[in-house]
């Protein structure tokens, strides 16, 4: 084997190659003048990109709201303020998530992160720009390195404890690391493979993905066809022209190898723009230490793979006028905050209906509601409770769905057990408003809710257009699932086998001992 293939020209340059493929142009050179220095933001393809989203803005409107993107680069939030003014929809656009063409997409390799004041730095392989904004970088090893993606993972948490690279990871998003192989299911811990994760103060944790469209590539608008001149360009930046007619080279700039699939996955135009939008969560924590004392600490979370699909399922199902189904996602698979998620995605998909979405979340535990409620708050959302069968009828009725000054995106949960014994019929009173529409999510759905006579039958059965999201993470005993149909079919599916699988769920370790007359087993 030639002795000049190494991880850069084994995975670097092909994963260049294939985003060029995916529409990003690809840059062999970045000036002094042409970046910010403290964030790498390419200045001048981001003041003529949101230039054009925002025609009616000056240039001096659209380098002030520059300088304040800068500003917010350097908070100690984990980059929330940053985020949240890229993904604003009003205002200052920034990016436009509709139509992904209306964007300029741009990607380099060993564009260093240098702070200015300490000299510290470092340098992705590769960085992926939207509007000249650096939102994703990629980090590539050979397979079959030395200690796997273990030593990738420790490298990247020691870059988040140093303040000194705090603004390049505020406007980082997205990261993806690989050593271009598949992933090894015998090791929960990430040996191997290609795995995908967002910016941590201390610890991030890596993820694994599993593409559940067939169709992703033709979909993605990628194209087998490069130009000799591109093509050129690439090798030469990475000083590797020789492998240019190699068999190997040919073979690595496949869009099947595991880091191009990945790549596909979460970096082509239309996809990267729904995560963006939707797949990223801050959740502010009090944790305990050992020695008794609290401290609030700030996560930032990403959708877990299962997540998205489920929100890609739920959203053709809904265009396809489906009001019920089930999510049957394992334990400790994150339905919670899968219906937080939700809660951002089916806000927009409505509003692009000119309807208003309006959404209740239904436990039948007070445990469960105290979780719910401490989960949806923790990432933001304004969240509501009633007390009383009266101060429920009042929110199912008011066709009005936000309630607190500032706008945010809220969600009612309802303990169902304090009103299970009430069998009075429901009636919203004035008809339904065509352009509200109530979603209900109903958590726990497998402990066999009575679809006859009971207030949550009664509840859902008030408002016949309501959409009703049944979510369970255990199997069905066969005497529930009369009560089982009332939700409707399947709407996404991931189970226990596959959580194991991905390192989110512990194996059971069953061992059977002989009683007389009995066998014991234990967990």
């Amino acid at each position: 084997m030639s002795e000049q293939f190494n991880e850069n020209t084994r995975v670097q340059v092909p994963a260049a190659i294939h985003l060029h493929r995916l529409g990003y142009t690809y840059l062999d050179y970045i000036g002094d003048s042409d970046y910010n220095p403290n964030t790498n933001i390419l200045t001048k393809i981001f003041v003529d990109s949101v230039q054009r989203l925002n025609p009616a803005r000056s240039q001096g409107e659209i380098l002030a709201h520059f300088h304040l993107l800068l500003h917010a680069a350097n908070n100690d939030d984990l980059g929330r303020e940053f985020y949240r003014m890229i993904t604003a929809t009003s205002g200052i656009r920034v990016i436009d998530f509709d139509c992904p063409a209306n964007n300029h997409w741009h990607c380099t390799t060993e564009f260093t992160c240098e702070n200015p004041n300490t000299h510290d730095s470092f340098r992705p392989d590769i960085t992926c720009f939207v509007n000249g904004l650096p939102l994703a970088f990629i980090e590539v090893k050979k397979p079959n390195n030395h200690e796997g993606m273990l030593a990738e993972r420790e490298r990247i948490n020691i870059r988040f404890r140093n303040k000194s690279f705090r603004p390049f990871l505020n406007v980082t998003q997205l990261m993806i690391f690989s050593n271009n192989q598949e992933y090894d299911t015998e090791n929960v811990v990430p040996v191997q493979g290609a795995f995908y994760a967002t910016t941590a103060k201390e610890h991030t944790f890596f993820n694994v993905f599993h593409e559940k469209d067939a169709d992703i590539l033709q979909r993605s608008g990628y194209t087998d066809e490069i130009s000799d001149e591109i093509q050129k360009k690439i090798l030469k930046h990475r000083n590797c022209i020789p492998i240019k007619e190699d068999p190997e080279y040919q073979t690595n700039k496949s869009p099947l190898t595991p880091t191009n699939r990945l790549i596909t996955s979460l970096l082509s135009k239309e996809r990267f723009l729904f995560l963006l939008r939707y797949a990223f969560a801050y959740v502010d924590k009090t944790i305990e230490r050992a020695d008794g004392t609290k401290v609030e600490i700030l996560e930032k979370h990403i959708m877990r793979y299962q997540q998205l699909f489920a929100t890609f399922a739920l959203r053709r199902k809904l265009a396809e006028g489906m009001k019920g189904g089930v999510i049957w996602h394992t334990q400790g698979s994150g339905k919670t905050a899968l219906a937080f998620y939700n809660v951002k995605s089916l806000t927009d998909f409505y509003a692009a209906r000119n309807t208003v979405a309006k959404f209740f979340f239904i436990v039948d535990r007070i445990d469960l509601l105290e979780q719910s409620v401490d989960e949806f708050a923790s990432r933001g959302l304004m969240v509501q409770t009633v007390q009383s069968r009266n101060e429920l009828m009042e929110k199912i009725k008011d066709n009005k769905p936000i309630y607190n000054p500032a706008g945010k995106p809220e969600i009612i949960v309802v303990n169902i057990q304090k009103f299970k014994e009430d069998h009075t019929p429901i009636v919203i009173e004035g008809g339904y408003s065509t352009n509200l529409q109530r979603v209900f999510f109903i958590d726990e759905a497998h402990r066999g809710y009575n679809p006859k006579g009971s207030f949550l039958a009664n509840l859902l059965n008030a408002d016949k257009d309501a959409v009703k999201i049944a979510m369970t993470g255990t199997p069905l005993l066969a005497e529930e699932r009369a009560s089982w149909r009332v939700f409707g079919d399947y709407i996404d599916t991931y189970y226990y086998d596959k959580s194991i699988a991905d390192g989110y769920t512990l194996k059971l370790m069953r061992e059977d001992r002989g009683y007389p007359g009995k066998t014991r087993r234990r967990r």
